[in-house]
């Protein structure tokens, strides 16, 4: 064991100068690298995400959006690409390089270089942190001013558009229901006078008049009746007595006159004659009574009958009767076609009513929809007056941009160290491969492992005098080579070449085959 550990030993002091050499040039390249880059500034600002001013259960506002996702919203607006090669192309971040490098090649750098943070817990503050580094420290800030401009320009036009909106909605359709309300209030308007006779609202009257009518129908025929009844009973008096008592009551005021003259005539005839002045005035008064009855009544039966004064009542009374009953009778036709028609319009009233019902509801649901509409316009017009007063959630910079005093990269020594662990590595690399790939016999271990013999002693290689020259001559070239010619070919092609920053991302781009 001791001795597999003394000839590994042995073996790396011979190899020692070799990987020395390697970690020395990855050092070497590492810091010459190091030292090629430009440095960076860095800065950035603070953003905070108020409260509304108002409280919510005095005026909402109608922008409903949590913190979080309208700060994401505009961090996806903010590092699009259009607008990332916009930001370069105004100030001019990559300088005289931006001419030589394509839109895509600007958009991937921009979005290197920028660092966009949000930090949004449940029951604490949110707050938005963007970075942006460049070669140059005002470039950086103004950058960074501008991200930040971007983003409240950006916030207060989203809201206010998303406010505007609503207001719009609700004021097209605040002007839909009214119209349709116009429409369904005219059609009802409509409805109703063409259906006057059969509204719903007039039945208690109609109902009430049919009941009238039908008590004055009733009427009329037990009037008709009693006539009929009445003028039978004088017709048969008459006949069977030659006599007249006519029903006082029905008889007209003249009738009923001329009989009490008569009856008065009579009497002044049985004790005076007929010169007598006061027989002759009550004659005179009698044939004025006759030709007044006779005018109201005509066509009597027998002309001839004027002279007897109980044929003359008889047939003023008939005639009377008659036309009584015939005024009667029309009366009766008129009450029964007006009740015909009242009792056709009082069936057809339950189905207007339902056409009508169903209007008042479609505009009862119209107008339930409209004061709706109207109250859900009143309060996006608030949550508008709100956002275009800046008084609902806002975004307000709590840190601004300023430019930086030192470069805050790229960190040199970092490079630096980073290229002597990658030279350790390919050290224990190198060794390892040379270990694994030798398949010479070098101990007497091997020799009994592989040949099967003990050997009794063993002899190491003795160089000769020209041998140790050429592998000491060797030895300082490598040295030379690594300390000297490398950092000087370096250094060469910095200055006159191309920077070795440019040439590491040139490079690059031709492994990813985009270089020219």
């Amino acid at each position: 064991m001791n001795d597999t550990v003394r000839f590994y030993w042995r073996l790396l002091m011979r190899r020692l100068p070799l990987m020395l050499t390697l970690v020395a040039l990855c050092i070497a390249v590492a810091s010459a690298y190091a030292l090629s880059l430009s440095n960076r500034y860095e800065t950035s600002a603070r953003l905070l995400v108020e409260a509304p001013q108002i409280p919510t259960e005095l005026a909402a506002t109608t922008v409903n959006m949590a913190a979080s996702e309208q700060l994401q919203i505009i961090e996806e607006r903010l590092t699009r690409r259009a607008t990332l090669i916009d930001i370069a192309n105004q100030y001019k971040v990559f300088g005289e390089a931006s001419g030589e490098m394509s839109p895509d090649e600007v958009a991937d750098a921009m979005q290197r270089a920028t660092l966009v943070r949000i930090r949004a817990r449940p029951g604490f503050a949110t707050f938005m942190d963007i970075n942006f580094s460049a070669g140059d420290a005002n470039i950086a800030a103004a950058v960074v001013n501008e991200y930040v401009t971007r983003v409240l320009d950006s916030n207060v036009q989203n809201r206010r558009e998303r406010a505007g909106n609503t207001l719009d909605f609700f004021q097209k359709e605040v002007d839909s229901l009214s119209e349709e309300l116009s429409v369904q209030s005219d059609q009802i308007s409509k409805f109703k006078v063409e259906n006057s006779k059969t509204l719903p609202e007039a039945l208690d009257f109609r109902l009430a008049r049919e009941a009238a009518l039908d008590e004055r129908l009733l009427s009329l025929r037990r009037e008709l009746s009693a006539l009929e009844e009445q003028r039978r009973r004088i017709t048969s008096v008459y006949e069977q007595t030659g006599r007249f008592e006519a029903d006082v009551e029905s008889l007209s005021p003249e009738a009923r006159q001329l009989r009490e003259l008569e009856t008065e005539l009579n009497s002044a005839l049985a004790i005076y004659s007929e010169t007598n002045p006061r027989v002759k005035v009550l004659r005179t008064r009698v044939e004025q009574l006759r030709e007044a009855v006779t005018s109201q009544t005509p066509g009597t039966e027998d002309d001839a009958n004027q002279n007897d004064p109980a044929a003359s009542v008889f047939g003023l009374t008939i005639a009377e009767l008659d036309a009584r009953a015939d005024a009667i009778n029309a009366e009766m036709e008129t009450v029964s076609a007006e009740l015909t028609t009242l009792r056709e319009m009082i069936e057809r009233t339950p189905q207007t009513a339902i056409m009508l019902a169903g209007l008042e509801r479609d505009l009862a649901n119209v107008q339930s929809q409209y004061d709706g509409a109207v109250a859900r316009l009143a309060r996006a017009r608030t949550g508008e007056q709100i956002e275009l007063s800046a008084q609902g959630q806002r975004i307000t910079v709590v840190e601004s941009p300023v430019p930086p005093e030192w470069p805050t990269g790229p960190n040199r020594k970092l490079i630096a160290a980073g290229g002597g662990l990658a030279g350790v590595g390919l050290a224990a690399g190198l060794f390892a491969v040379l270990e694994i790939s030798n398949s010479k016999i070098r101990r007497p271990a091997e020799l009994v492992s592989r040949v099967g013999i003990t050997p009794l002693a063993t002899i190491p290689y003795i160089p000769t005098t020209r041998q140790r020259i050429w592998y000491r001559t060797l030895k300082w070239l490598v040295l030379v080579l690594v300390f000297v010619v490398l950092p000087a070919a370096l250094y060469a092609i910095h200055t006159y070449y191309m920077p070795l920053g440019e040439l590491y991302e040139y490079v690059k781009d031709l492994i990813r085959g985009r270089a020219t």
